[in-house]
Formats: C-alpha cells, sequence, structure tokens
C-alpha cells in the first residue's frame, strides 16, 4: 500500500474527529437571577433565587454539578454543592427556578447588625462542572434590601 495513501487517510481521520472533539469548550456563564423571597425560620434563613446559566458553545452542554461559596457583604454564608444534571441547549440561556440558599441565623444577624447599609453585596464563587471538565465562577451582584421579599 502506498504509504501517501495512509498519511492521507489519517489525516482525514485527525481533521474529522478534530471538528468533533478538538474545539475547546467555552465556560457556562451563570448570574444571580432575580431574588423570590427570603423566608425567616427558628434557626435558619432561605433566600430562594435564580440562576442564570448561559450556555456560550455551539453545542449542547451537560452541566453536572456546582461547587460553590457565598459571602455576603464580606461574610461567607453558604457552602453549596449542587449536583444536578441539567441539559443546557447550544448559545442558549437557561434558568434555574427556586434555587435555595441556606442562611443560619446567627450569620444573618451579623450581616443586619454590621452591615448598616441598605444592599446587599453578593459574591458567589467556586467552580461548574460540565461536559466532565470544570470551569472556575466568579460573580458579584448588588441587591436592593428594599427590593426583598421577606416572609
Amino acid at each position: 500500500m502506498n504509504p501517501w495513501v495512509v498519511l492521507l487517510g489519517v489525516g482525514v481521520l485527525i481533521a474529522a474527529n478534530w471538528g468533533l472533539v478538538g474545539k475547546r469548550l467555552l465556560a457556562l456563564q451563570l448570574s444571580l437571577g432575580k431574588i423570590n423571597k427570603v423566608s425567616l425560620k427558628l434557626f435558619n434563613s432561605y433566600i430562594n433565587c435564580n440562576i442564570n446559566i448561559k450556555n456560550p458553545n455551539q453545542r449542547n452542554v451537560t452541566m453536572q454539578q456546582m461547587l460553590l461559596k457565598v459571602v455576603i457583604n464580606g461574610v461567607q454564608v453558604a457552602d453549596i454543592d449542587y449536583r444536578k444534571t441539567i441539559s443546557l441547549k447550544a448559545a442558549d440561556t437557561t434558568i434555574l427556578q427556586g434555587f435555595v440558599i441556606e442562611i443560619k441565623n446567627l450569620q444573618l444577624a451579623t450581616l443586619v447588625f454590621n452591615g448598616g447599609t441598605d444592599v446587599l453585596r453578593i459574591n458567589i464563587s467556586g467552580k461548574v462542572k460540565a461536559d466532565g471538565m470544570w470551569f472556575p465562577y466568579d460573580e458579584t451582584s448588588i441587591v436592593n434590601i428594599s427590593s426583598v421579599n421577606i416572609t
């Protein structure tokens, strides 16, 4: 067999596979959406919010896990290990509704008494796993307390 034919065949296979798996997966873009409500209970409080997940890739992606740290006005209030498979369409945004962040009321009291402000500076950082690969995440949102529904 002619070695040039074999070399050409290998080149075609590599090029075809590069088109399928060789492209770099872009990181998912998360952002804090609407804060639906804050529920105050005896020992803990719960922030019910939406998380917007944008898939900037030109192909469908499956998100498997989020490992996140939540800091509000400089006080770490939660560590989140969210393990749910979510299929994300190519070049589309999915809204994860009813995402709940649990805060101990002692931490909430620290925020209220030390805050002295009408806004919450919410930083969510960590990493997100999609299609078996981990991507860093870090975002800060400013939320006006008067816009939050507290029950």
